[in-house]
């Protein structure tokens, strides 16, 4: 009898501690996936994962002809908040934007943070002037919250592509996103510009 108690407890304490192990496994593997889907610092899609689930909006995109944009933005003087207000302050600059893009965007737009100060969001069913109206109300909201929120400005310059035809792809959309990007800063930073502005823009200066 005592044998079989014996027994008993052993196999009852087995059990127990696989059931902690796979417990821990499973906490373990969700972590895992976490991190592998989720930019760390500010909750949004990192790069890897916001790429997967863009290419597959992309396809349906194209599959039921319907509109798609991407906004590509970069923080304005990004440095010069790490260097005279300190990292924490960058962080909190880069989480408040990231919250800013997440209440902005509606069911189907995914937000993610493609590196550094730079974040991608893909505009489902949007055209240009779709694009062009999120990106007034993030400007809008950044003006009026910034100040009281971090007590300092933030801003930032972008550039919008839209799908212009079936067979686009999303590198190559986020190649044009960057060019205008960065023709934005050269402009002066703070401001978004999409194809036509910038084709109006080299319009005038030639």
């Amino acid at each position: 009898m005592n044998i079989a108690f014996a027994l008993v407890a052993n196999a009852t304490a087995v059990l127990s501690l696989t059931g902690i192990l796979l417990a821990h496994r499973d906490e373990a593997a969700r972590a895992l996936d976490r991190l592998a889907t989720f930019d760390d610092l500010t909750g949004v899609l990192n790069r890897r994962a916001w790429l997967v689930q863009s290419n597959v909006e992309l396809a349906n995109s194209v599959r039921y002809d319907k509109p798609l944009a991407v906004l590509m933005l970069d923080l304005d003087y990004f440095k010069q908040i790490n260097d005279s207000r300190g990292h924490e302050a960058g962080d909190r600059a880069l989480k408040f934007v990231a919250r800013a893009l997440k209440a902005a965007v509606r069911t189907g737009d995914i937000v993610g943070r493609y590196g550094g100060e730079e974040f991608c969001v893909l505009l489902n069913h949007a055209d240009r002037a779709a694009a062009k109206a999120f990106d007034q109300r993030m400007r809008a909201y950044l003006a009026d919250a910034t100040a009281r929120e971090l007590g300092h400005a933030l801003n930032y310059s972008a550039g919008i592509t839209v799908r212009i035809s079936a067979d686009d792809t999303l590198e190559a959309m986020l190649r044009r996103a960057d060019v205008m990007l960065y023709s934005a800063k050269a402009q002066g930073r703070s401001r978004t510009l999409d194809a036509q502005e910038l084709r109006l823009g080299q319009d005038a200066a030639g």
